[in-house]
């Protein structure tokens, strides 16, 4: 308000038209001067308040893509426990084939004095397909 001129002032001379005229114009220009500073101040943080929101929905939006993503890729609990189950019974049927053909071969390999050659060969096997058919599931 230092712009202003003092309402209280007085002209030396006193008051004429001219004079009141004068002093009231100065005034009314003076008022108007603030109110267009005020007016440009405002709509700048205007415009800083809308930058500022487009940068926090850009970000809401991200944010919101990353979980639907996640919503699509990831695996249900129920859908792997399904998988998970149907994986061990097939392990189970590999293990029980695996020991249906080990107790055959060991009265022949008794008989044929290669055991061990026959063990680990079966187990090797054995292995192999339980890993094969972990990387099976693995892949659907």
């Amino acid at each position: 308000m230092d712009d202003l001129p003092d309402p209280k002032w007085r002209p030396p001379e006193g008051w004429t038209l001219d004079t009141l005229h004068l002093h009231v114009i100065t005034i009314m220009n003076e008022r108007e001067k603030r109110l267009d500073e005020r007016f440009l101040s405002q709509e700048k943080a205007g415009v800083r308040l809308a930058e500022e929101l487009a940068g926090y929905k850009s970000q809401s939006n991200e944010w919101r893509g990353a979980l639907n993503d996640n919503t699509v890729k990831l695996l249900l609990r129920t859908e792997y426990d399904v998988a998970h189950r149907t994986l061990v019974e097939r392990v189970e049927q590999v293990s029980k084939s695996v020991s249906a053909v080990n107790d055959r071969l060991i009265p022949i390999e008794s008989r044929s004095g290669y055991a061990s050659i026959t063990l680990i060969l079966s187990s090797l096997g054995a292995v192999l397909g339980t890993i094969a058919l972990i990387h099976t599931l693995a892949l659907h």
